[in-house]
């Protein structure tokens, strides 16, 4: 019961976020604008209310196989996909938890719903899958590597991969790319390793956090992935409660379409971004900022040896309602209106590279 009471706040809540709204949308737009200070836009990454019916039918799929699984009493430690079954959801309802899914090279036309924990599903070669995973609540620790994943058009609301209130798995070495909304998006969740993928041409490029409410997405890593070609919103980023968690080692490059930022802290409805570390990331050629904390943010640290350049606004901006940040030790140079700004208070800056600074002492 709890369950459904989570979702309908979710609804709730995206209903007076779209009441909110300030500027009139394309129908097909799954995202909002919210106006910030300084004459800035920063969106903000909206609950995408088609993932949330799915995943709500999802979990009544769940549980629906779950009785028929009790009834036949068993479950494979291993499916290989095509050998044991000819379709990638075939062979996740035949394994049991915590087992693994092997897929052999080809091209798999499915919209997939992992509804089991501690699954590794794994492409084994050259394997192209149309469509998207769906994390329910109830696959913890799944690991996902070594797809090229394709959202394909009319499915532009879509993202890669989907999770909501997970905790614990890792997504690895895949490339995210086509007309999605998203390629990778973990709402309200914790402990999760997005690692070495490619993800590119989406609207959205990989994002962790929350709607502002209450959940927490704390003690995840973002590391060693390509974001390219994003043209709408950022490029990787954290919003909402989202603390403690590590970006470090991304590139972020040739996002000249961007609305927002190469690296973005977003706070939402009060709750903020907090304690995160940005360690050796490469940010260039972005449309707007590089590296961004906006609506709050406290005891982040933005170092060492990032290096954030030629962009088209700013480097490192840190905006008014931030403070007690760390900025140490990188690179900003040839960004277009100013390397380094700071509009915050008490925020700390030592051993930068930077032609322009504002606001730092």
């Amino acid at each position: 019961m709890k369950h459904y009471v989570f979702y309908l706040c979710l609804f709730l809540i995206g209903s007076i976020l779209v009441s909110c709204q300030k500027e009139p949308l394309d129908p097909a737009d799954h995202s909002k604008k919210i106006i910030q200070d300084y004459g800035l836009k920063t969106a903000v990454v909206e609950f995408d209310l088609e993932e949330y019916r799915q995943i709500i039918s999802a979990n009544e799929d769940r549980l629906a196989r779950s009785e028929l699984n009790v009834l036949k009493s068993t479950c494979a430690e291993i499916a290989i996909v095509p050998d044991d079954f000819i379709t990638i959801q075939d062979a996740v309802d035949a394994v049991c938890d915590y087992g693994d899914v092997i897929v052999n090279a080809g091209t798999y036309n499915e919209y997939l719903t992992i509804y089991k924990p501690g699954l590794n599903i794994k492409a084994v070669g050259n394997v192209t899958l149309n469509g998207n995973f769906r994390l329910t609540e109830d696959a913890d620790d799944v690991k996902i590597q070594n797809f090229n994943i394709n959202v394909p058009a009319p499915y532009s609301g879509k993202c890669g991969i989907y999770a909501v209130n997970v905790t614990g798995g890792t997504v690895m070495r895949n490339t995210v790319s086509g007309a999605g909304y998203m390629g990778i998006e973990y709402w309200g969740s914790s402990g999760i390793s997005v690692k070495q993928n490619t993800v590119k041409c989406t609207r959205w490029g990989i994002f962790i956090g929350n709607l502002g409410n209450s959940e927490t997405s704390n003690d995840n890593i973002i590391s060693g992935n390509t974001v390219t070609g994003i043209y709408y919103g950022s490029c990787i980023g954290l919003q909402g409660d989202a603390d403690n968690n590590v970006i470090m080692g991304n590139t972020v490059t040739n996002n000249t379409n961007v609305t927002n930022a190469g690296i973005l802290l977003a706070g939402v409805n009060n709750e903020t971004c907090d304690g995160n570390v940005l360690r050796n990331n490469e940010v260039t050629y972005t449309r707007v900022a590089g590296c961004w904390i906006n609506n709050g943010g406290s005891n982040n640290t933005i170092g060492p040896k990032n290096v954030i350049s030629n962009n088209a606004w700013y480097g490192i901006r840190l905006a008014a309602s931030t403070s007690n940040n760390h900025v140490f030790i990188n690179t900003a140079l040839n960004n277009a209106e100013c390397d380094i700004v700071n509009e915050g208070t008490n925020n700390t800056f030592k051993k930068n590279t930077a032609n322009c600074t504002q606001g730092v002492d």
